[in-house]
């Protein structure tokens, strides 16, 4: 399979403290992967490296042949990388719908987004979106109101709507 998501050779350096050494890792597109290892080994550190949070020291990281370690982090996110946090990150006070609306904005820009408002939630398919996740009949619900776990799925979801190329999930079942 050829890699869709490819690091080659990164390392990433703390004041002299090596985080990250010589990480080499492809991933073919639909293809599920997973880091393994205990708390400080740097798989974080791996994910950060991917999204732009944090540049490497040296080494490449391509997204579809894209080089992404030279773009900002609001580049990478709209180059199609999407991360869900060990820690749940929604809108608690807007409903599960709205979230998923907020998340669904496919324009850049406050006027192409005020264009959209008025459209059906069906057309926009987020009513499916919600039953994939299991979070339908929580729809009208404020997110503050959901379990942990309910709020994990609508942050999946929420990178769902935004059609991304690559889910990165730091613990996805921590609490």
């Amino acid at each position: 399979m050829t890699a869709h998501l490819e690091l080659r050779e990164v390392t990433v350096s703390f004041a002299g403290f090596l985080a990250v050494t010589g990480l080499n890792l492809s991933v073919a597109r639909g293809e599920l992967r997973c880091l393994i290892g205990p708390n400080g080994a740097g798989k974080t550190t791996a994910l950060d490296l991917i999204c732009g949070k944090i540049k490497p020291s040296s080494g490449e990281i391509r997204l579809g042949g894209r080089q992404l370690d030279r773009l900002e982090e609001h580049e990478i996110a709209r180059a199609g990388v999407g991360r869900k946090f060990q820690v749940p990150s929604v809108f608690r006070e807007l409903t599960v719908r709205d979230n998923l609306e907020v998340a669904y904005c496919k324009h850049i820009g406050v006027f192409g987004n005020l264009l959209r408002f008025g459209r059906g939630v069906e057309s926009d398919g987020l009513e499916k979106l919600a039953d994939l996740v299991g979070l339908r009949d929580q729809l009208s619900e404020p997110a503050g109101y959901l379990s942990h776990g309910q709020t994990q799925w609508l942050e999946i979801a929420l990178l769902l709507a935004q059609d991304t190329e690559l889910i990165l999930m730091d613990e996805p079942t921590a609490r």
